[in-house]
């Protein structure tokens, strides 16, 4: 199947998004949207293996769409794909129905956020445009399925962030802040080494038993220390 592609221009260079879903209307409806805005570079894909393959190539979008409930290769697969070979693509998982243990599992696999097929339309746009600022996405069904009171999946005891020393604390705080979406960056504004960013990274990942920057930050948000902002 062809892929849907817009065009980019070297004059006008754009973050490139990819939608893989695999019923060619939905990801049609999803494309249109992200292009009429002229901001991307959208990629569309009826399957994991057709992504794969661009991210084989070095071709890899920026940020990914990418549908859980896929045929043969399911998108749990595709985010422990990009996860392990291709950590520069923001993957955002999507279901129709999400429940709690697939938002979970999504999580686990670094996912930067897990929105529904049937989001509006300004949520559609917010979830990129959050991933490429922050490296993560909140939305109100993040919040109710892993910040109520009886989702204790997570184990999150309200003392787990008091295992931190100050810097590292202060490390989750930056990551988790607006315009810090990077490593270099953080190390910036808390006027230390790079190498030192990463062995406070390394040290508040291990103590908080966290694996990737996104279950970093879904943690920060369930244990209220990141909040989630209107809209």
């Amino acid at each position: 199947m062809p892929r849907e592609k817009a065009t980019r221009t070297a004059e006008s260079p754009k973050p490139t998004i990819a939608v893989v879903q695999h019923v060619a209307v939905g990801r049609r409806g999803l494309l249109s949207v992200l292009n009429e805005t002229g901001l991307y570079t959208v990629l569309g894909f009826a399957s994991g293996a057709e992504l794969l393959e661009r991210c084989k190539k070095g071709l890899a979008p920026d940020v990914a769409f990418v549908e859980l409930d896929l045929p043969e290769m399911d998108g749990y697969m595709v985010l422990a794909w990009l996860r392990d070979h291709a950590r520069g693509v923001r993957a955002i998982a999507m279901a129709y129905r999400p429940d709690e243990p697939s938002i979970r599992k999504a999580i686990r696999l670094d996912a930067a956020s897990v929105v529904c097929t049937t989001m509006r339309e300004d949520d559609l746009l917010k979830a990129p445009r959050d991933v490429l600022q922050t490296g993560n996405h909140q939305n109100v069904l993040l919040k109710r399925l892993l910040v109520a009171p009886q989702n204790t999946g997570l184990a999150t005891r309200p003392d787990r962030f008091a295992e931190l020393s100050e810097q590292e604390l202060r490390y989750v705080k930056e990551q988790c802040a607006s315009g810090c979406p990077n490593l270099a960056a953080i190390a910036g504004r808390m006027k230390i080494t790079l190498n030192t960013a990463k062995t406070y990274r390394r040290r508040a990942m291990a103590k908080l038993k966290v694996k990737g920057v996104a279950a970093l930050v879904q943690l920060a948000l369930v244990q209220g220390l990141l909040r989630v902002g209107k809209g």
